[in-house]
Formats: C-alpha cells, structure tokens, sequence
C-alpha cells in the first residue's frame, strides 16, 4: 500500500524551493536572501560606503547627512552638527594647540641668548633676578628677540656630598646640571665659597683664563688684581677659577642669600666667551668695547 499522506495531513510546514516567490514592501523577488533595497541614504550604513573612494565616500556622507536633516529646524540642525562634527572638531583644536606650542617652544629655543645663569646654593626667597632681567636687559639694549636662560638653585657642598647624593641621586645638580656645563649651556655660575669649592674640584667650570678674552684679562687683573679667587682643582692644586663680586651693585641687588658672591664659568665656547665679557663689563664698568 502506497503511503500518500500530505504534508498538511502531518501538520508539517511546506517545504519552499528557491523559485519560490516571497512579497516584501509592496514588491515580489524570487530570491528570498535578498532585502530590498534602501530607499534613501538616510539608512545607509558605513558599511555599505566603506568600499567606495575617498570623494565618493565623502559625497555619500554629505548627502546622507543633508537628507538626515532636511526636515531639522535650524535651531535642530546647529546642535546635530555640533554633535556629529565635535570629535572631529576636537581633535583639530588639539593638533593647532600642538603645532603653534611646538612654533612658539622652537622660536623661543633658537632666540640668541643674552645671559645663561645658574645660582648655586641661593636663598629663593631673597634672590632678586630682576637685575638680569631688567637691568643688564635694558644696559645692552637687548630686546624680545633675546632669550635669558636660568637655573636656581641649585645645592652643592663638599662635606655633605654624599649624604646629599644617597638622599636624592636623580636630583638635577647630580644629573642633567653636569651634563649640560660640560656642553657650555651656561655662561657664568653665581654661588658662594662652598659652591665654589665643589665646582672646581669636581671641574665643572673652567679656570679664567680659558673663559676671558686676552684685553679683558689684562684690563681685570690691572684694576682689581685682588678679586680674582683660587680654590683646588680635582688634583688639589689652587687655580684661578673666579672672580669676586661681593659688594657691587650688582650682588647687592641680586641678593643671593650670601654676602661673598663669586662668579665661576662653565662654558668656553665663543657664545660664552662673549657673554661672560658683556656680564663683567656691566657688573664693573670697565668700558670695553661689547
């Protein structure tokens, strides 16, 4: 006996070949995998614009978003745009802030430098920098096109060396201040008698007669032979590393914290040189030609 029992006689769905028809919004397709078709670029996805080129890209996205908001307010418009666009926005805020701080930080770094200071064991509260700033500033004429460069304080003294370096051995007096004497960042170093003994035995300024100019020698040791200061070198052998500046104008003002003020010199390369004869030739009037 044949069994012809139907599919509906079972309750079991129908099965559909692939050339059955199936009806979706109002249209009839044969292949029933297929979704119809967007009717507009308002629900068009990323997607399905990521394989175009960069301008189609660009023009698929300026006509969904004009289609997106035709029937916005102005009012509605504005703030949709505002908050479709701010990241973007943001990130360019950012980058412009980042090249004009970058402009403005290589301006300034390549500005010709007036005076390169450092103070060592200076009292912050009292040091007055405004002599450099405004008055040597003002003395030569220098302008906003010149830069002056400074470091303070910093700490040194023989007897507690040690101790200071295992409290502290990232501290920038152990570190980055060396580093940056030796490649003659600094013109002159303003510090007491302490501070004066550590640099020249531990040699970070060199002695006068590498830093001072031939006729600015000769003029200093004619007229105050007396200001001219030794201390030992790293072999113990007295040098002639700086020049005392205690009582002038200049200390005076500066007020360092210290009464006996000495100038010592880490720098010897000709921008130094010129520098340390401006700052001698303001501090004690000796008419050089600058």
């Amino acid at each position: 006996m044949e069994n012809n029992i139907s599919k509906e006689q079972t309750g079991m769905p129908a099965t559909e070949t692939k050339n059955d028809k199936q009806e979706k919004d109002g249209q009839v397709y044969k292949d029933p995998r297929k979704a119809a078709p967007k009717k507009d670029l308002r629900i068009e996805d990323n997607l399905e614009i990521h394989n175009l080129k960069g301008k189609e890209k660009r023009k698929a996205r300026r006509e969904r978003l004009k289609e997106y908001t035709a029937d916005m307010t102005k009012k509605e418009k504005a703030e949709y745009y505002i908050y479709y666009y701010k990241w973007k926005a943001l990130i360019a805020v950012i980058a412009i802030i980042a090249i004009v701080s970058l402009s403005v930080t290589i301006y300034r770094q390549n500005k010709p430098v007036a005076i390169s200071y450092a103070l060592v064991n200076c009292d912050t509260y009292t040091t007055d920098t405004s002599v450099f700033e405004n008055d040597y500033m003002k003395y030569y004429g220098f302008g906003r096109k010149y830069q002056i460069r400074s470091t303070y304080p910093i700490r040194y003294n023989l007897d507690t060396f040690e101790e200071d370096y295992a409290k502290n051995p990232n501290d920038a007096g152990f570190t980055s201040f060396p580093i940056l004497c030796n490649n003659n960042y600094y013109d002159v170093i303003i510090t007491d008698l302490t501070g004066l003994r550590y640099c020249g035995q531990t040699s970070l300024v060199h002695p006068l007669t590498a830093c001072l100019t031939p006729d600015l020698d000769k003029s200093f040791r004619e007229k105050y032979p007396d200001r001219i200061i030794q201390v030992e070198n790293y072999n113990g052998d007295l040098t002639e590393y700086a020049i005392d500046i205690s009582g002038t104008a200049f200390a005076e003002k500066l007020n360092p914290g210290y009464e006996d003020v000495y100038l010592c010199f880490p720098g010897t390369a000709p921008e130094n040189i010129t520098n340390i004869r401006r700052l001698l030739n303001y501090i004690f009037q000796l008419g050089l030609d600058v």
